[in-house]
């Protein structure tokens, strides 16, 4: 499997609940996790006065494992060997200059035996050791809006330490196995992983060479008594197949780095500022000067768009 290529970085970003194991939206900020252990419980048998406590959660965790039971996860890791391997996958696509940022919930101290379980996990796949290259900021998360607000924020911080080379991000990530429903970041509406991509891309900076992708872990459907369930259903073979092209892409365009920029508007000052002084004489000069900052300034305008094939 070939690498995204020499001359572009790959930045990762793993949340891990609904991503490398499955798990159904509970009530408030707490998920399922469909475990060996709670699909057994799952199906079986209950008491009356038992289901009128754990009813609707046990119906969850009963309809998601009707689809997903074979990627349940054993008690003692909370993570799947199938999406496990997945994710070593998309790791693997990435190439040698990748950089694999935790963004889960798993970052925090107290999951670090967990975290270092999971490593070990992708180090077997990966053919060599292996640990996260950063995490995300520690902040009490309450819905996707923070999760991305914690990305975006690291986004800004990488592209600060690593300013010259193109840039790929790839976001996987179930959104605390949310939809896309419109929730608000700052003043825009996240409707669909695009709008998501659009809001991450704005932390890099504007004229250099960054493409986002998000691959979003999420299903939901109907349950037979009409419920709705909502899933982080874990990275699926598409996922894996998307976020491979998506590294191993040319780049289509080159775009315009901030030097070149820089040096466009010094020369439009440069020459705005001889039209406007009044040591220009002659009106054919004058006319001369105000034609090339008319010229330079639609230069500035557009270098951002324009699109020279490399």
């Amino acid at each position: 499997m070939s690498g995204a290529s020499d001359d572009t970085d790959a930045l990762i970003f793993v949340d891990v609940d609904g991503v490398v194991n499955v798990c159904a939206r509970g009530e408030g900020s707490s998920n399922l996790l469909l475990s060996k252990g709670n699909m057994e419980l799952a199906l079986q048998e209950h008491e009356p006065e038992f289901l009128k406590t754990w009813g609707n959660l046990v119906a969850k965790v009963s309809t998601v494992a009707q689809r997903y039971g074979d990627l349940a996860c054993p008690d003692e890791d909370h993570f799947s060997a199938i999406l496990v391997l997945r994710l070593a996958n998309i790791i693997k696509a990435a190439g040698g200059r990748r950089t694999v940022v935790l963004s889960s919930k798993w970052r925090r101290k107290e999951a670090r035996q967990k975290v270092e379980h999971l490593e070990e996990a992708l180090a077997q796949h990966l053919g060599d050791d292996f640990e996260f290259d950063g995490r995300t900021e520690i902040v009490d998360e309450n819905g996707a809006r923070d999760r991305l607000r914690c990305i975006g924020n690291y986004v800004r911080r990488h592209c600060k330490w690593h300013p010259a080379r193109a840039l790929r991000i790839l976001i996987l990530d179930d959104f605390f196995a949310g939809a896309l429903d419109g929730f608000s970041c700052g003043s825009r509406r996240m409707r669909d992983s695009t709008c998501v991509e659009a809001y991450v891309r704005r932390f890099a900076p504007r004229f250099r060479d960054v493409q986002v992708k998000l691959a979003h872990c999420y299903e939901e459907w109907r349950a037979p008594d009409g419920s709705r369930v909502q899933c982080g259903r874990g990275l699926s073979e598409r996922h894996v197949a998307e976020a491979r092209d998506f590294f191993v892409a040319p780049a289509a365009t080159r775009v315009y780095c901030h030097a070149e920029l820089a040096l466009w508007k010094a020369v439009l000052a440069w020459v705005t500022s001889k039209r406007q002084s009044k040591a220009v004489g002659g009106a054919g000069k004058d006319h001369a000067s105000t034609s090339a900052a008319m010229v330079l300034s639609g230069i500035v305008a557009v270098a951002p768009e324009l699109c020279l094939r490399m």
